[in-house]
């Protein structure tokens, strides 16, 4: 008998018996080498975001500079804007295969000359050169996804990315102290690259394939488990005035790529703008703020589906609903290692330990979801997931009660992981889903992009919080921080069932 897991046909069957399912593994003959490159990608860049956050101190306290200590965080994730911008436009008029290694070389350089770097200017410049190359390279595996799985292989897909930050969300800021202690910050950026050529020399073997392979077609019969209709019909692209993605509408008002690029620019402008307000007080506070959210508010209506911001129906409440599960994990995640280190008296390892339970439980939900339990539809995925959340974001809070033991943050944000990884994944594949193969690179850059955004906002948003409500020796401003963070998981909850196109 012959293991479905790895060859890809199924179990024998019987005389008469009829033909078992082909496996929904990627794991199988012809899938495996691109599988395996695409999640080495994706470890070694959560290897290197948690490594650099252990690393950070050392780096300020060897350069100086610690009034870019905020930058140096907030300079990837805004650079990262125009990475996605531009590697969706790239990949649907082009092979994903250019802007893959395109944005593999430029997280390399920046790693480069952030860990060669003699300054702090010069090490938040090579920031910014990986974080282009992330944003490059992130959208093209959604696109690779999308390329070169059959659909019922996605949901298995995204859940090994999930997991593929386990085992660097339980290590990486182990081996990132020892690495420091023992070696000096600069190889936490030096040693990523080493790393990185057994993973692109996996990818290569199917690079030439993934070039000339064909979108992989959804089931074209009728409605998904959730109820959505096929993309491209009438029925969709009527439902609610939205569009099926961002470059029909894009392209039909004549803008050019470059105009794109040029948004996308001044978006990431913008969103730096805010995360340097969060950092200053009074006046300056103000004028950074509002200048970051004018530059947000004007560029990225244009750079998201239409109705995205007043969640209509179908792909735009899809992509809204990415950016509020983002904002709400992240409102809750940046409060709670500081009020158990502040108010409770815990170490960095124990309070770090939090998160850990986070990622174990995220990668358990993604696997839930890959494998489909339950046959639930997307909409049920969705909202218990974003109810999960809520759950476990309120039980959590209740760590502000002093009377309240320490072990409910860790259960609530272990039931809050759970949560994003329900419904995070199921994001990603109904964007594929709802896309024609023309827009899947533009869609799939659009959801990251509100990822970005949303993390960015919802950060000011709370830094503004707590230094109003008296900083971190006020457990009054962490209440406010995870009411936040609650309500914002709510409104997901709520609006999940639009991710439904209107029939």
């Amino acid at each position: 008998m012959t293991d479905p897991e790895t060859s890809g046909t199924g179990t024998s069957a019987a005389p008469g018996a009829p033909p078992a399912a082909p496996s929904t593994s990627p794991f199988v003959p012809g899938l495996r080498a691109t599988t395996l490159g695409m999640l080495a990608l994706i470890a070694l860049g959560a290897f290197e975001a948690l490594a650099v956050s252990t690393a950070m101190p050392s780096v300020v306290a060897d350069l100086g500079g610690f009034e870019l200590y905020a930058t140096a965080f907030a300079g990837p994730v805004a650079a990262g804007v125009v990475g996605l911008t531009v590697a969706g436009l790239w990949s649907d008029r082009r092979s994903p295969v250019a802007p893959l290694l395109t944005g593999v070389a430029l997280f390399l350089a920046g790693l480069v000359v952030a860990g060669l770097a003699g300054s702090m200017p010069v090490l938040v410049a090579g920031r910014v050169v990986q974080g282009v190359g992330s944003g490059l390279y992130s959208v093209v595996l959604y696109v690779v996804v999308a390329r070169v799985y059959p659909e019922a292989t996605r949901p298995r897909v995204f859940a090994a990315f999930a997991a593929a930050w386990v085992v660097p969300g339980l290590i990486g800021p182990f081996f990132a102290g020892v690495i420091v202690e023992q070696l000096g910050w600069r190889w936490v950026f030096l040693g990523v690259p080493l790393l990185a050529v057994p993973a692109v020399l996996a990818l290569w073997p199917s690079l030439a394939a993934i070039r000339q392979a064909p979108p992989a077609s959804s089931d074209p019969s009728g409605p998904d488990a959730a109820g959505s209709v096929p993309s491209g019909t009438p029925e969709q692209e009527a439902s609610d005035g939205a569009d099926l993605g961002p470059s029909d509408a894009r392209r039909s008002d004549a803008r050019t790529s470059t105009h794109l690029v040029a948004l996308s620019v001044v978006a990431a402008v913008g969103v730096l703008a805010l995360h340097h307000g969060g950092q200053q007080r009074g006046a300056p506070a103000l004028a950074w703020t509002v200048a970051g959210g004018v530059a947000v508010a004007l560029t990225l209506p244009r750079m998201l589906p239409t109705g995205t911001l007043r969640a209509a129906r179908g792909l735009p409440t899809v992509i809204a609903l990415r950016g509020l599960l983002s904002a709400a994990f992240t409102a809750a995640e940046v409060f709670m290692p500081l009020l158990l280190q502040t108010h409770r008296g815990l170490g960095p390892s124990a309070a770090g330990a939090v998160l850990t339970c986070a990622a174990v439980s995220w990668s358990t939900g993604s696997w839930l979801r890959g494998r489909g339990f339950g046959g639930w539809s997307d909409v049920r995925w969705l909202r218990v997931g974003a109810g999960g959340m809520v759950v476990g974001i309120a039980v959590v809070a209740l760590v502000v009660v002093p009377a309240a033991p320490v072990a409910i943050a860790y259960v609530g944000w272990t039931v809050a992981g759970l949560g994003m990884g329900l419904a995070f994944p199921t994001t990603s594949i109904l964007t594929l889903r709802l896309s024609p193969p023309e827009s899947q690179g533009a869609n799939s850059s659009a959801l990251q992009i509100m990822d970005s955004v949303s993390i960015a906002l919802v950060l000011a948003l709370s830094g503004a919080l707590l230094t109003a409500l008296g900083g971190p020796a006020e457990l009054r401003a962490f209440a406010a921080g995870f009411a936040l963070a609650a309500a914002v998981a709510l409104v997901a909850a709520l609006v999940s069932h639009r991710t439904v196109p209107r029939r």
